[in-house]
């Protein structure tokens, strides 16, 4: 075995690293100072709530103290409950900064809710003061967040300052093993290499055993072409023994973005290629998002829709709404609903041609309706009836093309769009790239987006689009 060198170590003497950091410790800290914070946080209102002269109780006052450390208890026990639902403090999980005090959030909220909830069930409301209870809801909420915060802050200075979750070895198999490096990116600092080995052949495996017993490792992390990954996963039985997490890497460009998963399948493994975007509950949360957003939406422009359908009969003749079929959910067609736009004697139902600028087949209606995007207002229907979404890709025409050449031809990826429901606004939309496709680099930058909004859907960001969408209906001079 040859082995090679980390930051300046050589001869295979394992690197100096930092301390240790025990995930496990982290979250019991975490989890008994958060628990004082919310019993102290109940106590602490009576006491400065008396002294800015706005609570008359005797803070010294027995029976009430019986009543808000009962409180209190109760407080406790369902705030266990939730942070058990919502995983806060999973050693897997507590590093994760962002999500982490999302959920926190919530469960503080959750448990708030539920003891409100529970004092109108059992008619005791009147036994607590108002003030206090959201005072100590508040104060609670504040100061929990605020030492997540900072002490995951701290936890992330100390991985860049060199201590680690992790001790790993990094072992590349007929190719170079990862650098610490890139073990410290890709695990965002959590393991860090404290040696560094590369083997010839795969019957090498067995020889690091006396390296992992030596260094005390936690992680072995094996690079190897995808073609050995078979004859190499049989190997690590020799490692069997081992009391270590050990990943099989390939970096192969070809797998990159078609292997999402590997699980155990039977007697087998089952390597996952695509993996539903919007699945499970934020399924359920995307819809109720699209028909409470779609029934509000119907109610406020309901009095502008009565105008235009007015202003469209006067000024031309034939149908008030537009229907073209168009490429929808799993590639499926939908017939999607416009205010006609155009003279009904030039209306395009396939797109064959795109509109343009000055386009001479759009009434002068149609230009006002074009320009501030009220034509869309009908697709509102076609999300009650569950064909579109409020946010999504925005769906072409089944004749739509770029350059001369179908859209399915000009980006190899273009299908992907169809994996989420077509949206009446979408990232791609608020980002600027509304109007014409007249190139391949327009089309793929807007395809480039959908599949990042697909990739990264939240209710949040849905959010933050429809906010962004009124921004650009008024700034925006692409639509005609």
């Amino acid at each position: 075995m040859s082995v090679g060198s980390i930051e300046g170590v050589h001869a295979g003497r394992p690197a100096v690293v930092g301390r240790s950091l025990s995930l496990q410790w982290v979250v019991v800290t975490f989890m008994l100072v958060e628990v004082a914070l919310l019993v102290l946080c109940a106590a602490l209102p009576t006491w400065y709530l008396a002294a800015l002269g706005l609570n008359a109780a005797d803070p010294y006052d027995d029976g009430r103290f019986q009543v808000q450390l009962e409180a209190a208890a109760l407080a406790v026990t369902i705030y266990f409950v939730a942070a058990r639902l919502w995983h806060i403090y999973s050693p897997s999980r507590v590093l994760d900064a962002n999500p982490m005090i999302r959920r926190l959030f919530v469960v503080l909220v959750v448990t708030f809710l539920s003891l409100i909830t529970i004092a109108a069930a059992t008619k005791t409301t009147q036994t607590y003061s108002r003030l206090w209870f959201f005072s100590w809801a508040s104060s609670a909420t504040v100061l929990i967040v605020l030492f997540r915060v900072g002490g995951l802050a701290w936890l992330q200075r100390q991985l860049q300052r060199g201590a680690c979750v992790f001790r790993a070895l990094s072992v590349g198999v007929a190719v170079p093993a990862m650098s610490t490096e890139q073990l410290l990116l890709l695990t965002d600092n959590r393991a860090r290499a404290i040696r560094s080995s590369t083997l010839r052949q795969v019957e090498d495996i067995a020889s690091l055993a006396d390296a992992i017993r030596t260094d005390d490792v936690d992680q072995i992390y094996i690079t190897a072409p995808w073609a050995m990954m078979p004859e190499l996963a049989c190997g690590l039985t020799k490692l069997r023994f081992v009391a270590a997490d050990i990943f099989l890497c390939c970096d192969d460009q070809r797998l990159r973005s078609e292997i999402v998963g590997v699980r155990q399948f039977g007697h087998g493994v089952a390597l996952q290629t695509a993996a539903r975007p919007i699945g499970g509950w934020d399924h359920v949360a995307k819809r109720c998002e699209d028909v409470a957003i779609a029934l509000l939406g119907l109610v406020l422009a309901s009095p502008v829709m009565i105008l235009v359908t007015l202003a469209i009969m006067l000024e031309s003749r034939g149908p008030v709404l537009f229907h073209q079929r168009r490429k929808g959910f799993n590639g499926g067609v939908f017939t999607l609903l416009k205010f006609r736009s155009m003279y009904h004697r030039h209306t395009d139902p396939h797109a064959a041609r795109q509109t343009c600028r000055d386009d001479a087949r759009v009434t002068w209606v149609g230009r006002l309706l074009r320009r501030w995007s009220i034509d869309e207002l009908p697709q509102l229907f076609n999300v009650l009836e569950g064909s579109m979404s409020i946010v999504g890709p925005r769906p072409h025409a089944l004749s739509t093309s770029a350059e001369g050449r179908k859209l399915e031809n000009v980006v190899d990826y273009y299908a992907s769009r169809h994996r989420v429901k077509p949206g009446i606004t979408g990232w791609a939309q608020v980002k600027g790239l509304r109007g014409e496709i007249n190139s391949v680099k327009k089309l793929q930058t807007r395809v480039d987006y959908d599949i990042s909004y697909i990739e990264t859907w939240s209710f949040w960001l849905d959010i933050k689009i429809i906010a962004l969408t009124f921004r650009e209906i008024f700034l925006t001079r692409n639509a005609y």
